[in-house]
């Protein structure tokens, strides 16, 4: 079985596997660093929903049903500087993937597309029927959507379809492809006592059955080797990694050093000898043979880590969030970690990151902003 290369972790498993400095834009913004206030506090850090960990939506700022289209500004900005590409009436995003940085896809409470110029949203009649959680693009014509509470959607270039997979649907957390007929989703019931990882095989879902991920899965993805998956613990035992090569049972676990009832929230890979997993303010780093706990410093991560992407091993980014003052980005350049939050900060921060082959980075704040930083 081959892999293409794209991934996150909390409990993980594998199976044979941004903004410029400035002031409020008003038609092309650029943005800029880190501040916090005072502002009430959001969800807590403990508590997450979609995409690899999509948190809990804040209370201060409630879906507006009667919203019209989210507005936008230019997509041209200076290299090295974030710029305000879009902002959701959602109020929310949790997931980003594409193929290009004119292919570009972002979920929350809606599904839009970026073709470079315009954001549109394929779904026709009530915009606010379903939570989405998480977006997974292999190619232009295979692009995957999981929800909390709707059945998997599959975009196949031209018009958005239902993938069924029961009655009702598991609440789905993350999704990951290798091929149009080996695609992976994790999630589970938020109290529940163990996660759920499902297979599509070009025809249906099927529950693998396996029960190893604890309380709901977070993360998926896959290298050439493998997949990955992951799950948000609430105890000792939960920060647990898990394995399965050649895309077949048995999984098996590694111990990571995530702290006590928290886990990984996402998990990534370059390669099969380079994946990467991300929770609270810990990051933790698989070199093919063994797990290691990889240093922030210089940087302090501020509130929880929520995702984690990249293009190599030496180009991973992480974004972070939690209460109002809480959440930043984060860039790995294969020797030290900078922090390059957008300025001003998104209160509540950020829960979700996607890096272009080409190097431009996109950003999704819980608030609903979607942010670009140029190479």
């Amino acid at each position: 079985m081959k892999f293409d290369r794209t991934g996150w972790i909390t409990t993980v498993i594998v199976i044979a596997a941004v903004g410029c400095a400035s002031t409020e834009p008003s038609t092309a913004s650029t943005i800029s660093g880190t501040s916090s206030t005072d502002a009430p506090d959001g969800p807590s850090t403990g508590a997450t929903t979609g995409g690899s960990g999509a948190p809990a939506k804040p209370n201060a700022k409630e879906k507006d049903a009667s919203a019209d289209a989210p507005s936008s500004s230019s997509s041209t900005c200076s290299s090295g500087q974030w710029c305000l590409l879009f902002t959701d009436p959602a109020k929310e995003v949790f997931g980003i993937s594409g193929i290009t940085s004119t292919d570009v896809w972002i979920v929350g409470s809606r599904i839009f597309h970026f073709d470079g110029a315009t954001w549109k949203d394929p779904i026709a009649g009530d915009p606010w029927k379903y939570d989405w959680s998480n977006v997974y693009a292999r190619t232009s014509t295979d692009v995957w959507f999981v929800a909390l509470n709707e059945a998997p959607h599959h975009w196949n270039g031209a018009a958005l379809t239902t993938s069924a997979v029961q009655d009702p649907p598991p609440p789905l957390l993350a999704v990951w492809a290798a091929a149009s007929n080996d695609v992976w989703a994790v999630g589970g019931e938020q109290q529940g006592s163990y996660g759920q990882i499902w297979h599509f095989d070009g025809v249906a879902w099927s529950d693998t059955g396996d029960r190893q991920l604890p309380w709901r899965g977070t993360g998926v993805w896959g290298t050439d080797t493998g997949v990955w998956a992951c799950g948000n613990g609430i105890a000792a035992t939960d920060s647990t990694l898990l394995e399965t090569a050649g895309g077949t049972s048995p999984w098996t676990a590694a111990k990571a050093a995530f702290p006590v009832g928290q886990g990984a929230q996402s998990v990534w890979a370059s390669s099969s000898m380079d994946v990467w997993a991300a929770g609270a303010s810990v990051i933790e780093r698989f070199d093919g043979s063994s797990w290691s706990a990889l240093s922030t410093s210089p940087v302090t991560i501020s509130g929880t880590s929520r995702h984690i992407h990249g293009r190599a091993s030496n180009d991973v980014w992480i974004v972070s969030s939690g209460k109002s003052a809480d959440g930043g980005v984060y860039h790995w350049n294969g020797t030290t970690w900078s922090d390059v939050t957008p300025q001003p900060k998104a209160d509540y921060g950020y829960a979700a990151v996607w890096e272009s082959p080409a190097g431009d980075v996109f950003v999704g704040s819980v608030l609903g902003d979607v942010l670009r930083r140029a190479p």
